[in-house]
């Protein structure tokens, strides 16, 4: 065997690429998709024989068809909304596969773009008669792998695993937040040990006599990546953080930390914020791989 043929006789499996716990969510789903697929299936079958027969008994005595309907009628149930329903799995696997990924690793795999991958597109259409048939019949007895899926995930991910990928993404909202792009122009200022951010960070509010502070979601994506920074990891936030990123009012304009690298946040009046760091050093490393030092 030649060397290209060896090449050519490499595959590498998916499951390689993911962690065990990953796979045991794929397989999870995989099989959830499969039996409703086959029950689904099973039950229009059954639901058709089942209408048919009292429709039979029924119309040798009476051709109203509310009569014919008395015995079988059941509210949400009909041989077209199985049929919807069957159809829809597909949908729904693509969906479920996808966002566990994109939740677990903070990353924004493209969910259409998947979808129109595997998914025939139906007829625009009610008068194309022969193609909606060909459309039910082959969205009726299709079967996705969730491998395939993962297949297309990876592409989007341009040969990068999913932690380099979430990365990149924080990298990017942190540089389009600390820059304004149109005059190339950073939007944050590295004085000795601190770094301000003198764009719309922050705002405060009086609200029941009281001062209340909110962080911008930009602002807030910096801060996902000082926990990053101190932490090196992507699907945990220290709680200080987690506090700061979270949906709830600040009643206060300051903010200090027992870490490592990062000590200090402070908002203003004026929509600016000040992150304190550890030294001058760690404040243009942090400026250099997370803010980036050209537009």
């Amino acid at each position: 065997m030649g060397l290209l043929d060896k090449l050519a006789a490499v595959t590498v499996d998916t499951d390689t690429r993911i962690s065990e716990q990953d796979r045991k969510v794929c397989q999870a789903h995989q099989k959830a998709y499969e039996n409703a697929r086959e029950t689904f299936t099973y039950l229009y079958e059954l639901w058709t024989v089942f209408v048919n027969e009292q429709q039979k008994m029924i119309s040798e005595v009476s051709e109203d068809s509310y009569v014919q309907e008395r015995y079988y009628r059941l509210d949400g149930i009909s041989t077209s909304a199985i049929s919807n329903k069957i159809e829809a799995l597909h949908q729904i696997f693509i969906t479920s596969i996808v966002q566990y990924f994109n939740e677990k690793y903070h990353v924004s795999v493209e969910y259409d773009i998947i979808r129109n991958i595997f998914i025939p597109k139906a007829p625009e259409h009610s008068w194309e008669k022969s193609r909606a048939e060909e459309y039910h019949k082959k969205m009726a007895t299709m079967i996705l792998r969730y491998e395939d899926i993962l297949e297309q995930i990876f592409v989007q991910l341009g040969g990068r695993t999913f932690e380099e990928r979430a990365l990149d993404e924080l990298k990017a909202k942190c540089h389009d937040f600390s820059w304004n792009l149109s005059r190339k122009k950073p939007e944050y200022i590295i004085r000795g040990d601190t770094i301000q951010f003198d764009g719309i960070a922050c705002y405060c509010e009086d609200w029941c006599r009281r001062t209340v502070w909110k962080i911008r979601d930009g602002m807030k994506s910096v801060l996902k990546a000082i926990a990053h920074f101190e932490t090196q990891q992507l699907d945990y936030l220290p709680k200080d953080i987690a506090f700061l990123v979270g949906y709830d009012d600040k009643c206060s304009s300051s903010y200090e930390f027992e870490y490592e690298k990062v000590k200090k946040i402070r908002m203003f009046k004026n929509n600016r914020v000040d992150i304190k760091f550890a030294s001058k050093e760690l404040a243009n490393q942090f400026a250099e791989t997370y803010l980036g030092l050209v537009a």
